[in-house]
């Protein structure tokens, strides 16, 4: 199967796994609010987010491995960044759970996280993300190894077969899930599971593996590279999408923070509408680079910025309109959505999918080191304007801070970079 082909097949079972993650989501939202109402919404959301959290000492590696393998030069050198992105993966994995094990038997983690939540099930909580980002770790590397390879297809399936399991246990199910914790694990372990099953069938059958490549200089050049993935996305992905919602339960009213976490939710879940063509394009831009096939490259990349436009000009126009009925009705009027705090949603969704237009580009390039201190930049700079405002209890709109900082910080600099 060559390269375009490839490509359409990633692309074809990418939409449809996103298809049955959507209905997973649209499945699994609104119940968590229906059964658990705000309150548990948000503590879904908080434990959603203690897991990004610890996601983000583990997510730089799986780009810096597609990038790696993708551009080896040989079987033997993709062997080689195989072996050691594993090893890296387990290493990183056991190290980070360690240091989750002795701070939850330090710190009073409950009135850190969660002060003004009154949830008996936050130890289960975080035991159940415990388990979730051991899995993670162990998933993640067989996944980017698939993904280099240009085989996604394999992945998407296994997502699938994945969501659909979840979704069959939470309708015929839902009167024995009893607790927050239990009703993530059932959401997100599935598809996890069948993932790495896929993986690991591949990786086995291709004799990809080999044990004796584990070098510790190779390990170091590829956690280097991944620290620097980790700064363009990872950390500032933690940033404007997993504190605010910490931030917002411990010091915003349950009203207020039930209507970002939800909002963001679906922003988290619609930003996979771009990645249906940025994730499997990666991997076949940086290949193009690397054969010379300039002109494949620069109309791939036409069509990826069209596409991008293409969203950015929907999420403007549903949010400005219908959009404000639309999350009012999908939560089961659980929560009461204001139509500002709806439409600068679809503005700052708009953001987003500006930035990872160019971190896709640059992505495939190997120069993400060009715009990852701009992307960082905005990020801090959001945060902190989040937490003055709220430092003198002022309730503002997150998504007006983060679509701000992006207009001032962000935009100026990549229009630049653009024009270089």
């Amino acid at each position: 199967m060559n390269r375009s082909n490839k490509l359409k097949a990633s692309i074809s079972t990418s939409l449809i796994a996103k298809v049955t993650t959507l209905l997973l989501q649209l499945t699994s939202l609104p119940m968590v609010a229906e059964k658990f109402g705000a309150e548990g919404l948000v503590f879904y959301s908080v434990l959603l987010s203690i897991n990004s959290w610890l996601m983000l000492s583990t997510a730089g590696i799986s780009p810096a491995m597609i990038t790696k393998i993708s551009g080896s030069s040989s079987s033997d050198t993709a062997r080689v960044w195989i072996t050691n992105g594993m090893a890296l993966f387990l290493v990183i994995g056991l190290f980070v759970s360690s240091i989750m094990i002795i701070f939850i038997n330090i710190i009073d983690v409950k009135n850190l996280l969660l002060l003004g939540l009154r949830s008996e099930n936050l130890f289960a909580g975080i035991f159940i993300v415990f388990i979730l980002f051991m899995s993670q770790c162990i998933c993640l590397p067989v996944d980017a190894i698939v993904l280099s390879f240009q085989k996604q297809y394999l992945s998407s399936l296994a997502i699938c077969i994945g969501s659909i399991a979840s979704i069959i246990t939470l309708i015929f199910f839902r009167d024995y899930i009893d607790s927050v914790p239990i009703f993530l694990l059932v959401v997100i372990l599935p598809a996890l599971i069948m993932k790495y099953i896929t993986g690991l069938l591949f990786t086995i059958k291709e004799n990809l593996f080999l044990v004796g490549l584990i070098d510790a200089r190779i390990i170091k050049e590829l956690f280097l590279s991944a620290l620097e993935y980790t700064k363009a996305s990872t950390l500032v992905n933690f940033i404007l999408n997993v504190l605010p919602v910490i931030i917002l339960a411990k010091f915003s009213s349950i009203e207020w923070s039930s209507q970002y976490s939800s909002l963001n939710s679906l922003i988290l879940l619609c930003s996979g509408l771009f990645s249906i063509i940025s994730l499997p394009l990666i991997p076949a831009l940086r290949e193009s680079l690397i054969k010379g096939e300039k002109t494949w490259f620069e109309s791939s990349v036409k069509r990826l910025k069209s596409y991008g436009f293409l969203l950015i000009t929907a999420s403007l126009i549903v949010g400005s309109t219908i959009a404000e009925y639309l999350v009012t009705w999908y939560f089961s009027y659980k929560i009461d959505f204001s139509y500002f705090y709806v439409f600068s949603a679809s503005l700052y969704f708009s953001s987003l999918i500006w930035s990872n237009m160019f971190f896709c580009i640059l992505t495939a390039k190997d120069e993400i080191n060009k715009i990852s201190n701009i992307f960082l930049i905005k990020a801090i700079t959001s945060i902190l304007v989040l937490i003055l405002v709220l430092y003198f209890q002022l309730e503002i709109n997150p998504f007006i801070v983060f679509f701000m900082c992006f207009l001032i910080v962000e935009l100026p600099s990549s229009l630049k970079l653009e024009k270089v």
